[in-house]
């Protein structure tokens, strides 16, 4: 099998707006086959819910230290009476800072909350691949400030924005 080159546009790679997903059975045969001593994270599709999330949970958490998911995920897990065994982090777009239903005050109050994920705003064009907005990094450092400056308790972790070493020390 051949690998493709990935789609590139002035010297940036394009990534599909339908993201590679790895199926259930062969995550966890990978994942039981690592011996490393680094905490693993597993991002949770934006589209899995209810019975098919539960799943996913219950089987990846033997092997995972931490859950990545939407707040409606999280809290429609919590509100069932489920307990999540693990550390558990919130993901939303840049974009979406300033809703008011992020309600990170509720959202804290679960022991197993560890913080958030911020990811770099993007756009998509017609040709189906996304692209991060030109000032993406520019972005990302707004929002993690806002954050800080309303929570300065909450761990934030931010996906994306990265171009330079120099965007990365920023």
């Amino acid at each position: 099998i051949r690998q493709e080159e990935p789609r590139r546009n002035h010297n940036q790679i394009l990534f599909s707006n339908y993201q590679e997903k790895v199926a259930l059975k062969l995550a966890i045969q990978k994942l039981a086959k690592l011996n490393i001593q680094i905490p693993i994270f597993a991002k949770i599709d934006a589209n899995v819910q209810g019975h098919e999330l539960e799943l996913i949970v219950q089987h990846l958490t033997p092997f995972v230290d931490a859950f990545i998911g939407t707040k409606e995920q999280i809290t429609s897990y919590l509100q069932k009476g489920k307990f999540l065994s693990r550390t558990f982090y919130i993901s939303f777009p840049a974009d979406d800072m300033d809703k008011p239903e992020l309600e990170l005050d509720t959202l804290k109050q679960h022991t197993a909350f560890g913080g958030i994920v911020i990811q770099a705003p993007h756009r998509t064009k017609e040709d189906g691949y996304w692209h991060e907005d030109i000032h993406a990094n520019k972005h990302l450092i707004q929002a993690v400030k806002e954050i800080k400056y309303k929570h300065s308790d909450v761990i934030v972790i931010t996906s994306g924005g990265v171009e330079t070493p120099e965007d990365a020390y920023s």
